[in-house]
């Protein structure tokens, strides 16, 4: 089943008619109902703000998720740079779990050490204590 006919289904129950092309057609068009979000889009980036600020843990996880699934896939040293900033930027987010700040941390001193940045590295280990 795809999401068109998926989308059809829905607003037919909500009492359209199949003849509403026009509705229909915008309602599937719609970035939350299309299936397809452009992340630039300024609506996509507003909510993606809320969200991460109505739940820090949430949005720790998801930099969590995010640096270590980026490291999974690109294995080149080079690429822990984005892996570190999807850490810090989990970090940012002052979850009140510590563990979950002291995988962020720990993640990233990995990260820095695959870099050779010893002293960075050392430094992130010292906050998890």
């Amino acid at each position: 089943i795809n999401a068109e006919y998926m989308g059809q289904l829905f607003l037919i129950d909500q009492g359209m008619k199949p003849e509403d092309e026009a509705d229909i057609k915008a309602f599937l068009e719609h970035p939350l109902n299309s299936g397809k979000i452009d992340y630039n889009d300024p609506l996509i980036e507003g909510l993606q703000v809320l969200a991460q600020e109505a739940n820090p843990d949430r949005a720790a996880i998801d930099s969590l998720v995010y640096g270590l699934n980026f490291l999974k896939q690109h294995q080149a040293k080079s690429d822990c740079k984005e892996a570190i900033q999807a850490f810090t930027d989990g970090l940012s987010r002052k979850s009140p779990k510590p563990e979950i700040n002291q995988k962020l941390l720990t993640e990233r001193a990995k990260c820095q050490m695959k870099l050779e940045n010893y002293g960075y590295a050392i430094t992130c280990l010292l906050y998890t204590s």
